[in-house]
């Protein structure tokens, strides 16, 4: 009569024999599945020299998108250094252009003070200096008014001596300036003012000019100053 072997006999054998481990996973598992830990083993090492690779070119993705950055914040900065001078130097070419703009203005303003005392309709006699500019500060009645003021009386840009149809004497303040503004105007008719408190004879204000703001316009429209156009044509070169 044959003897039932149980489990424990089968554990109890391979306890005492463990080759017999081999043998019978041999006869109970597939070639693929005894060779299963071995390539899942081949398969961790290649995946993780994969990611290796993967973690080194990321990294050295990451050097040129600095490298990048670095590059890209110099040549900003360079760039924004380029135009802060391009913008320097524009300013101080429309500075300089300004300036000598408005010297040809005044060059040719006085040069044809005579004219422009003709057209205002009187007969011209002389253009102050700026010395009889003091001297007229100095001998007058100066009370109450600011220093400022009068310093800038002195140099006003001309002071012309006229006179009208019956011979009387007419003093004419005059500003100059390539625009004409509302400043300009401004201190033409409070030097206007100076002439007739200091002279105690009538003075007008005037404004020479090639161009013309909006704001000043309406102070000529109120015939509160006179206005001479300088034609451009006069500051061209010979």
């Amino acid at each position: 009569m044959a003897t039932a072997i149980t489990i424990q006999d089968i554990i109890a054998a391979i306890d005492a024999e463990p080759s017999m481990l081999d043998e019978l996973r041999a006869r109970l598992l597939t070639r693929e599945l005894m060779e299963l830990p071995e390539r899942l083993a081949e398969f961790e090492a290649a995946t993780e020299r994969r990611f290796e690779a993967i973690d080194r070119r990321f990294e050295a993705v990451e050097r040129r998108l600095a490298a990048l950055e670095a590059t890209l914040e110099r040549f900003i900065e360079t760039t924004s250094r380029r135009f802060e001078d391009v913008d320097r130097q524009f300013v101080d070419l429309r500075t300089q252009v300004g300036r000598l703009n408005g010297w040809m203005a005044a060059t040719t303003a006085l040069e044809e003070a005579p004219l422009i005392i003709y057209e205002m309709g009187y007969r011209y006699r002389r253009l102050l200096s700026r010395v009889d500019l003091i001297d007229m500060v100095r001998d007058g009645d100066v009370s109450g008014i600011d220093r400022g003021d009068l310093d800038s009386f002195m140099r006003a840009d001309a002071v012309i001596e006229a006179t009208d149809q019956e011979g009387r004497s007419i003093w004419v303040a005059l500003e100059i300036s390539f625009t004409a503004h509302r400043r300009d105007s401004d201190r033409a008719i409070r030097n206007a003012e100076f002439l007739t408190r200091f002279t105690g004879e009538r003075a007008l204000a005037a404004v020479a000019s090639v161009l013309l703001s909006e704001e000043v316009q309406r102070v000529f429209d109120n015939e509160e100053a006179s206005w001479y156009r300088i034609p451009i044509s006069t500051l061209e070169p010979e």
